[in-house]
């Protein structure tokens, strides 16, 4: 009973799905006209895609039973409402003035470099995060290392690692 339950569930947002969503449904004001472009504009669109392939390889190994074309419907309704979250959160916190210079920007050269480059730069700062991540760890066991240690005869490290010399990296 159940499973025939989440079947009729799964058949009918299928239904739904199939029923016209398109990817990006249409902003019904200008404001949100707006965001959606920037969205287009600054390849904020794109950026939805890892999270919602994450998410449906994650469910796919635990529904195995919904077709490629469901999973292709799940897909574009979850980047459509994320469209509408995101419309609903910039449409509460900026102007149409401040959409407006946000788009002109991310249409300027300067903005399609920023764009365009986004990705590597992320990355660049993700990979140089991990040093400083492993800089601080090794910061803190120094300082824990000479608390422990104060009380006792000169032992240990003296001085802080090298490697917590930012211009050392």
């Amino acid at each position: 009973m159940n499973k025939n339950l989440s079947l009729l569930v799964v058949a009918f947002v299928t239904f739904c799905l199939s029923q016209g969503i398109s990817q990006v449904a249409p902003a019904p004001n200008p404001k949100e006209a707006l965001i959606v472009e920037i969205l287009r504009a600054s390849g904020g669109l794109d950026a939805f895609t890892p999270s919602i392939e994450n998410f449906v390889q994650r469910y796919q190994r635990a529904f195995p039973e919904l077709t490629s074309q469901e999973w292709d419907n799940i897909r574009t309704k979850m980047r459509s409402d994320l469209v509408q979250v995101t419309v609903k959160v910039w449409s509460a916190n900026y102007s149409e003035s401040d959409l407006r210079a946000f788009l002109e920007f991310y249409r300027s050269p300067a903005g399609q470099k920023l764009t365009r480059l986004n990705g590597k730069i992320t990355q660049e700062i993700t990979t140089e995060s991990e040093g400083v991540g492993r800089d601080t760890d090794a910061l803190i066991r120094w300082m824990a290392q000479k608390k422990q240690t104060s009380n006792q005869p000169e032992s240990g490290m003296q001085t802080p690692p090298s490697a917590l010399n930012p211009r050392s990296r």
